[in-house]
């Protein structure tokens, strides 16, 4: 059960940094589209070869903002597969069922997030965590 938890704990700030990494691109000028689009890209360690992305690359802020995406995805996928692993290990046989709970929390953690007050409330604390960025520049592709 304690696997579940942290495994649940671990969605839970992937899936912030995601929308702080998000929110920060924002600030420095990419639509809210591409913002998101990129911040996941570089969480999850895909990359995608695109005028999009080479606009990420060539600015200063938006790559170190990106590197720290790169760098968060990594060490989730650390901790994910290891919590994995020593549920697995404790789950007394029960594989089947320690996956399927596993499923269920992610679906239900993520289908929180997507609740309109979580994230207005998450987005406001993230704007003024990520205030001291420059002002936005909507440049959209």
């Amino acid at each position: 059960m304690e696997a579940i938890i942290v495994y649940g704990l671990v969605v839970l700030v992937g899936t912030t940094i995601v929308r702080a990494g998000t929110l920060a691109l924002q600030r420095t000028g990419l639509s809210r589209e591409a913002s998101s689009f990129q911040a996941q890209s570089a969480f999850m360690g895909v990359g995608f070869t695109t005028k999009e992305a080479e606009s990420v690359v060539t600015h200063p802020i938006r790559r170190r903002i990106v590197r720290w995406l790169m760098w968060c995805g990594y060490s989730g996928i650390a901790v994910s597969v290891s919590t994995i692993v020593v549920g697995i290990g404790s789950s007394d046989g029960s594989v089947m069922r320690f996956m399927g709970m596993l499923l269920i929390t992610s679906g239900i953690l993520l289908s929180l997030w997507q609740l309109p007050r979580v994230r207005a409330e998450s987005d406001r604390l993230i704007s003024r965590l990520t205030s001291s960025l420059p002002d936005p520049r909507v440049i959209d592709f």
